[in-house]
């Protein structure tokens, strides 16, 4: 079992950009957490706070035709309220639980376009 696919971590206060990336054709099987981007990521060795104003710029990632089942969260987007993540695309998405899994979305601060219909459904989620 795999906990993680694609994930994007960045420490609070990071610095740079992340820009123009694409997740395609990709199939996965009972992954905790498939699709994942936290521009607030804390492992405790960073002096995290609640109060950081910066972050690694995120834009301009396609996710498109990625199947599979997950067994946590489905779709997580933590963006940063001071640098939000823009231009996400999201096409072509299956991702059904797998036991007693549900099919929650986390999306904070995340903006972009949602092309197809998805599952779970993603038309609220991104701004």
């Amino acid at each position: 079992e795999i906990k993680l696919n694609f994930r994007y971590n960045s420490v609070q206060d990071g610095t740079g950009s992340v820009n123009n990336v694409t997740f395609s054709g990709i199939t996965m099987s009972n992954v905790h957490n498939p699709i994942i981007i936290d521009q607030n990521y804390c492992n405790g060795a960073h002096g995290c706070s609640a109060k950081t104003t910066n972050a690694v710029a995120i834009s301009g990632v396609t996710y498109t035709d990625i199947t599979g089942t997950y067994t946590v969260t489905p779709v997580s987007f933590v963006c940063s309220k001071y640098k939000a993540c823009s231009d996400l695309t999201l096409s072509t998405i299956n991702l059904t639980p797998s036991g007693s899994a549900k099919p929650n979305v986390v999306c904070n601060n995340a903006f972009g376009h949602v092309l197809t219909p998805t599952t779970p459904p993603l038309t609220n989620c991104l701004q």
